[in-house]
């Protein structure tokens, strides 16, 4: 069936919609309606998201979203955006600079807070040659740009963010969105691929200054393959510290995904039961690295060693 792409419309009619009814994206197994008045936040949409599917009119919109302006003097002296779901602002604004990282930043949340039909952890999630691994870490590890490294080297990426996973029969669902770098990791996947795209630079956030990467066509046109995961790889970059893969105990395994689980306990049965099948299936370790090129030769000992590496 022809799908019409974001980047088959204009970028005047992009600005159109996203400020009359609204950009409707198809993004994985979620619609999601983006309305804004934010020119820069189109123009970014338009970048990242070209090779993504415009919704069809008769499929229900999953998510209505909006990035405004607020309607009073304020946005004169003291630009802000807000984030809006069905109308109403779950956060606090940030100024009008970092309206695009916001609607990002909304699009996770709006996934995480209201996805209950899988388990979703907070976890990096990628392909290659029938491997799948799952990234889970918090925020600071380096996930995001092990992720962004990794695509950069064949790898389908399917999230940096979130991982969704199936209750039944542990498929992951790929979304396939923008990676999310800060600081120096921007200039190092920059350094990686010449023509990585780029959205707008975004400083003095409160992590920095942020930029999103955009997604390989491969990675969009794969969006609607599941795959069964075969690895739980728990990364962390040190500075300067030697390169690691070590096998974990399963049990251990297990608490460290739960914490980074952001729906496990509204689960239940059914999200222990998930987890429990997960960790069964896969092989678990730790990663630490601080060379890209340790951690790009060590993923591709993975990707063609089904069972894993350990050093």
């Amino acid at each position: 069936m022809f799908r019409v792409k974001l980047k088959d419309l204009t970028l005047s009619n992009a600005h159109q919609r996203s400020t009359h009814d609204g950009l409707k994206l198809a993004i994985g197994p979620f619609n999601f309606s983006i309305t804004t008045n934010f020119k820069d936040v189109t123009k970014n949409l338009y970048r990242l998201y070209g090779h993504f599917d415009i919704a069809p009119v008769d499929q229900i919109i999953d998510f209505e979203i909006a990035i405004k302006k607020p309607n009073n003097i304020r946005r004169c002296f003291k630009p802000q955006a807000f984030f809006y779901l069905d109308g109403k602002s779950p956060f606090l604004p940030l100024p009008a600079a970092q309206a695009f990282p916001l609607l990002e930043w909304g699009m996770n949340w709006c996934i995480a807070q209201h996805d209950q039909e899988q388990l979703t952890i907070h976890a990096g999630v990628l392909e290659r040659d029938g491997v799948a691994v799952i990234l889970p870490a918090a925020s600071g590890s380096g996930k995001s740009t092990l992720t962004a490294i990794l695509v950069q080297q064949g790898w389908r990426l399917l999230s940096d963010e979130m991982t969704l996973v199936d209750l039944e029969n542990l498929a992951i669902t790929p979304i396939a969105r923008p990676i999310s770098l800060k600081n120096h990791s921007i200039e190092l996947i920059k350094s990686l691929d010449e023509s990585a795209l780029f959205s707008d630079i975004v400083k003095d956030t409160n992590k920095g200054t942020i930029a999103h990467l955009k997604p390989n066509d491969t990675a969009v046109d794969s969006i609607n393959h599941k795959v069964t995961p075969t690895a739980i790889i728990f990364p962390k970059y040190e500075y300067q510290a030697q390169v690691s893969m070590t096998k974990i105990e399963k049990g251990q395994a297990f608490m460290r995904t739960i914490d980074q689980c952001f729906n496990y306990s509204l689960l239940g049965e059914e999200g222990f039961k998930c987890m429990e099948q997960l960790i069964k299936t896969c092989d678990c370790y730790e990663f630490v690295y601080s060379s890209t090129a340790d951690a790009i030769a060590a993923f591709d000992t993975i990707a063609k060693q089904a069972d894993g590496y350990a050093k």
